[in-house]
């Protein structure tokens, strides 16, 4: 459901995906809500619009993989935001 650091970064993809964490709710109890979705009406929706959402950052990450196995071949880029 997701990869990445904790804080902003983490409340911005479920934000993204649709699910904003109220104000003055645990972020951790809101994220095990979301994805345990064993009670969830919408499941498949659900699912589906994490999915989507995770696609990019799986795609982000696999770069990111990339570069740190080839540093040199991406030295000119490190610099670089997107």
């Amino acid at each position: 459901v997701y990869f990445g650091p904790v804080g902003k970064p983490v409340l911005d993809h479920f934000a993204a995906a649709g699910k904003p964490c109220p104000h003055h709710v645990n972020p951790a109890e809101f994220f095990l809500d979301v994805i345990n979705t064993d009670f969830s009406k919408e499941y498949e929706a659900l699912v589906d619009r994490l999915v989507e959402v995770h696609e990019p950052a799986k795609k982000r990450l696999g770069q990111v993989m990339t570069e740190a196995r080839n540093p040199r071949e991406y030295a000119g880029d490190q610099h670089k935001v997107g």
